[in-house]
């Protein structure tokens, strides 16, 4: 089960429950008034929660997609990946754009989950200095940053036409970006320091 990703098929399905079971999504949503009187959970539980059919679908293909190639590299990595970007994404998102009375969506943790992963094949490029490792990694991060900013000025999704279901919320990606860029490099940082501890360890006694 450690190579299993088992945690991103679980919380895929969740968003796919919350999105069937009627007054789920309306109960789990993150809300601003019920923020404010304590209904602290929902700023995790608002990203399962989606606007629509197509909402969910794109979310959680993108999510199930990303998170398994994130857990399949470290579950804590995953760990720390989605609950950080989840609370930061729902506290920027409420603090900078208070225009949004509601937040819903998948998205911004996908961001965080793409990022992740980018970022891990930049990282993994320059150690075993493979240029296009390296490069294809720069490309989608710098390709992601590009598209924050365009849908950051203009207001609009690069990918997805969201219609009059619902507006995007292009600084959720921002912020997931950061923070999956930011949880990779960790991620390489504590595993590069756990190498270097067990190489200075000798596995015998001096007997001296």
């Amino acid at each position: 089960m450690k190579r299993f990703p088992f945690l991103t098929l679980l919380f895929g399905a969740v968003a796919v429950a919350t999105h069937a079971i009627p007054g789920m999504t309306e109960a789990l949503q993150f809300d601003r008034s019920a923020f404010s009187r304590g209904e602290v959970w929902r700023l995790i539980t608002g990203h399962f929660t989606h606007f629509g059919a197509d909402h969910l679908r794109w979310d959680v293909i993108a999510f199930v997609a990303f998170g398994s190639l994130v857990e399949f590299r470290s579950r804590r990595a995953w760990i720390y990946c989605v609950a950080i970007s989840a609370v930061v994404i729902s506290f920027g998102v409420s603090w900078l754009q208070p225009q949004f009375t509601l937040y819903r969506g998948l998205s911004g943790l996908d961001s965080a989950l793409f990022a992740f992963v980018a970022t891990d094949l930049v990282r993994e490029g320059r150690r075993s200095k493979d240029k296009l490792m390296i490069g294809l990694g720069a490309l989608a991060l710098s390709g992601f940053l590009a598209k924050c900013v365009y849908e950051l000025v203009s207001g609009r999704t690069l990918f997805v036409e969201t219609g009059d279901a619902f507006q995007p919320v292009p600084l959720a990606h921002l912020l997931g970006a950061v923070i999956g860029v930011l949880t990779a490099q960790e991620w390489k940082n504590r595993r590069a320091a756990v190498a270097r501890t067990e190489e200075t360890q000798s596995p015998l006694g001096s007997g001296l």
